[in-house]
């Protein structure tokens, strides 16, 4: 995630005219989130031990409810 994706997101959600627009910029902050998250685990020194979650099971249900909420709804663009 690069300070251009951050900000071409904060752009996009300045610019959310309508419920879908904002609804899309939303989901693709999920997605950058999400990229993150698993580049810092992949980055995590492997050994005996699996690397530490870097998320409280309360975040990571937060998340996916923001995900489910901003995910298109079909038929629709």
């Amino acid at each position: 995630m690069s300070d251009d994706d951050i900000r071409a997101w904060k752009d996009a959600l300045d610019s959310s005219a309508s419920a879908d627009e904002l609804k899309a910029a939303v989901g693709r902050g999920i997605e950058l989130v999400n990229a993150r998250l698993a580049d810092l685990q992949a980055r995590y020194p492997r050994g005996a031990k699996a690397p530490p979650e870097l998320l409280s099971p309360k975040s990571k249900a937060t998340l996916e409810k923001l995900r489910q909420w901003s995910a298109p709804v079909a038929g629709s663009k």
